[in-house]
């Protein structure tokens, strides 16, 4: 397992990633599953944030996201770790940077091309990003080496079954008391989409495209302790934010305290990871 310390240059590569993810619960499948996304990741890195750039809402939707995992996120100290992962292009990281956070961040993603315009761009700004090639079912990392771990844009690109082995993953790397931000796909949201929009069947050819309810993601995070939910992305806030701003902060605030939460697109999780032995 690689130990974790200080680098001198502003990027670091680091070529740590699994050869395979691991069958699990007899799924032979995974690794052509996983094959697919870094071909497919690979393949948009370029382009990636352009396309996701398409509308007012999206980019509402982003931001109020990046928002509320900032206001999640506990206190940091220089020496403080992160982790992202999947770090894709390094939007999320690079936000704080220019938010004017300054701890270490080390960004993991299977995919070598979103890499190359990660480490790009972490160098054109000057954000000193430490960049690692991981996969999340072995993450190159030693034990209880990180203060918060945030994971966007994943789960719902691989089978529910193999979650279980991600978030032990992501507990193993963490410190006791150490912090993680996970986001899910609200299942109400994956109904909808199943039923009413086309494009979005379509996609579920390529990856899994899985969701979560409430319930499961309680279980999922039992041996965490001071689970939290808030959801992110009811449907019309990008309008209301613009015509009638008070509105849009009440919604927002029944996202974050409210069962309202369970209408949005995703439901972001924070959890900590127990002092004392289990």
């Amino acid at each position: 397992m690689p130990t974790l310390s200080h680098h001198e240059s502003s990027i670091q590569i680091e070529s740590e990633a699994a050869t395979e993810i691991p069958d699990l619960l007899g799924d032979a499948s995974l690794n052509d599953l996983k094959d697919r996304l870094v071909k497919t990741y690979d393949d948009k890195a370029k382009h990636y944030d352009t396309d996701r750039d398409v509308n007012d809402a999206t980019r509402y939707y982003f931001a109020n996201s990046y928002r509320a995992i900032e206001s999640m996120m506990d206190q940091t100290r220089r020496d403080s770790v992160q982790v992202d992962m999947p770090v894709g292009t390094g939007k999320f990281l690079l936000h704080l940077r220019q938010r004017g956070y300054a701890h270490r961040m080390i960004g993991i993603d299977i995919a070598a091309g979103m890499l190359s315009v990660c480490a790009d761009r972490s160098q054109e700004s000057g954000a000193d990003l430490i960049l690692s090639m991981g996969d999340a079912y072995r993450l190159p990392l030693p034990d209880n080496c990180v203060d918060i771990f945030t994971c966007l844009r994943l789960t719902h690109l691989l089978p529910k079954s193999t979650w279980p082995q991600i978030v032990a993953e992501m507990r193993r790397v963490l410190k006791p008391g150490g912090q993680l931000i996970i986001e899910l796909r609200n299942v109400l949201r994956g109904i909808t989409c199943q039923m009413l929009v086309s494009a979005f069947r379509l996609r579920r050819e390529t990856h899994p495209h899985t969701f979560v309810s409430p319930s499961d993601a309680s279980r999922l995070f039992a041996n965490f302790e001071n689970v939290q939910m808030q959801g992110v992305g009811l449907d019309g806030t990008c309008t209301l934010a613009r015509l009638m701003p008070p509105i849009s902060k009440g919604l927002h605030l029944l996202e974050a305290n409210s069962p309202v939460r369970y209408l949005s697109k995703t439901l972001l999780v924070q959890a900590r990871k127990p002092k004392s032995p289990c």
